[in-house]
């Protein structure tokens, strides 16, 4: 016969109808059961985080008929953030069928509240939106033209009211000075003798900090980053004399340190000058 492919007879007899039958039986099934599958992968994948980053959602439309509408949303994450500010980013998913509710604008809107960092949407078959947020972390008070302010490390203003319950955060002062903070208050954290004694830190014409005391002592700090002599060197100058000389005892109005050959002390009126290494009183 040569290389010719076989062909089955047509008409291959009873055992042949039965078999034929009993594919066509099972084929039926495996397809409903494909289908079903697909179905689901697609519905499940709206909960999957890539899903929730593009907010695409299923190409297959759900009937609410189905039961597929949202009945609860849960939030996971929150501390701080006004519930009313929540509310308003998501709306009134309630009712509507899970597949309708865009992902990615609702997570924007989210990310548009100061408090939040970054946030994630997901569905959560047959009826859930699950929300999880990323807080923002309170930082300091920031003082700017006579307002105060809460705001984060990296310098994002959260909220200006209700702030009395953030009264123990540090006081930083000046337009530019949460951008500058981070470094001066982790350079007091290595020298908590002095960061106890802070009451506020001022900015000063953007290059360096004074520091007020809460025993009304004015701290001049030197510049940032001046070469040999910067705010880390002048911060550990000033526990050293403190805890040599007891310097924050004394009767002192002003302590100078932006000199790094001097040590300038301006007194109350009426005070006896007494002598410190490398001072020079005014």
């Amino acid at each position: 016969m040569g290389d010719r492919a076989h062909r089955p007879r047509a008409g291959g007899g009873i055992m042949s109808g039965r078999v034929s039958g009993l594919r066509r039986h099972l084929l039926v099934p495996a397809i409903i059961a494909a289908l079903t599958a697909t179905a689901a992968v697609f519905l499940l994948s709206g909960g999957a985080p890539q899903v929730a980053a593009d907010g695409a959602a299923p190409p297959a439309r759900i009937d609410a008929s189905l039961g597929l509408v949202v009945q609860r949303v849960e939030i996971e994450g929150r501390e701080n953030t006004p519930p009313e500010a929540l509310d308003a980013a998501i709306g009134d998913p309630q009712g509507r069928a899970v597949t309708d509710i865009d992902l990615a604008a609702v997570r924007q809107r989210l990310e548009h509240i100061s408090w939040v960092r970054r946030a994630q949407v997901a569905r959560q078959l047959p009826d859930r939106l699950v929300i999880r947020i990323e807080e923002r972390r309170p930082f300091a008070l920031w003082q700017r033209q006579g307002r105060l302010h809460l705001v984060d490390r990296e310098g994002v203003v959260l909220t200006d009211e209700d702030l009395a319950r953030w009264r123990t955060l540090p006081l930083i002062v000046g337009d530019d000075a949460p951008g500058a903070a981070p470094t001066l208050l982790e350079t007091l954290a290595q020298v908590p003798t002095i960061a106890s004694e802070v009451e506020a830190a001022i900015r000063v014409a953007g290059r360096r900090w004074n520091l007020r005391l809460e025993s009304g002592v004015l701290v001049k700090l030197p510049e940032d980053e001046q070469p040999g002599w910067g705010l880390r060197e002048a911060v550990r100058r000033l526990a050293e004399l403190a805890r040599q000389e007891r310097l924050l005892e004394r009767s002192v109005t002003v302590i100078d340190l932006r000199l790094a050959d001097r040590l300038v002390l301006r007194l109350p009126p009426g005070v006896r000058p007494q002598s410190a290494a490398g001072e020079q009183q005014t």
